[in-house]
């Protein structure tokens, strides 16, 4: 079943878009939907599970507060399809920053949001096993793999560091010894020491007993060099020459 979540603070377009957009869905899905109605962007992020296939979200005043709402969403889920909805031409432009999949005008025409709808579920529908799920109590970020550069376990908790930047987490469910496995299972990864897991197709060079990802050196320690080895082998590097190891 088709998942819609929106996000509109106005009740009377947040009531017009639920019926529009589950009038939408259902004809460009082909099937059940369920949308799902919030009145409350910020209170959305903060208690956000990952189970929607499309999240409407409505950018408008205040914007501050928009962004920054948006900018969260996009740090926990960075590859669920986001349609922008707005009154102004800002929001357009902003959008792209956002990683926004596309950005209706309101007021939001029948055909318009049915065309919009079904051309972005017409993409590659999202796959949990190219994603690595992380818990915090009710909350979940969602990375996915292909983004991803290193994990590391460090002072008792994790260390992401992805396209978009570097963060610390201290309080996820998962342990770095659980979701190791499942990173290495997924085959684009090569443990380098005991704390580390490495994205192999985000290698740029191998100098030295140290695997780079881009100026920054991770050492393959001693009792990891022959599986590095063998996971590496065959492999290309970031700018697509086949790694020498």
């Amino acid at each position: 079943m088709l998942q819609i979540a929106l996000i509109e603070e106005n009740e009377a377009d947040r009531q017009a878009l639920h019926t529009l957009i589950e009038r939408c869905a259902r004809e460009a899905h082909g099937g059940e939907c369920t949308v799902y109605s919030f009145a409350d962007s910020d209170y959305f992020v903060e208690n956000y599970r990952a189970r929607y296939d499309v999240i409407f979200f409505n950018y408008t005043l205040p914007l501050l507060s928009c962004l920054h709402a948006a900018a969260h969403l996009r740090e926990l889920d960075p590859s669920v399809p986001v349609i922008l909805v707005t009154n102004f031409i800002g929001g357009a432009v902003n959008g792209y920053s956002l990683n926004a999949s596309a950005c209706l005008m309101k007021p939001v025409a029948y055909d318009q949001l049915r065309s919009c709808l079904t051309r972005v579920l017409a993409k590659k529908p999202r796959e949990a096993a190219h994603n690595l799920y992380l818990h915090s109590g009710s909350n979940v970020r969602v990375v996915p793999y292909d983004s991803l550069l290193y994990v590391r376990e460090e002072d008792g908790g994790l260390t992401l560091s992805t396209v978009f930047g570097t963060v610390g987490l201290k309080n996820v469910d998962e342990k770095f010894s659980e979701i190791r496995p499942v990173m290495l299972k997924y085959g684009n990864f090569a443990q380098c020491s005991e704390d580390t897991v490495i994205n192999i197709n985000k290698i740029t060079e191998i100098k030295g007993g140290f695997a780079y990802l881009g100026n920054t050196p991770f050492e393959v320690k001693k009792g990891y060099k022959a599986r590095f080895r063998a996971a590496v082998r065959g492999r290309k590097d970031a700018r697509g020459k086949a790694l020498q190891n």
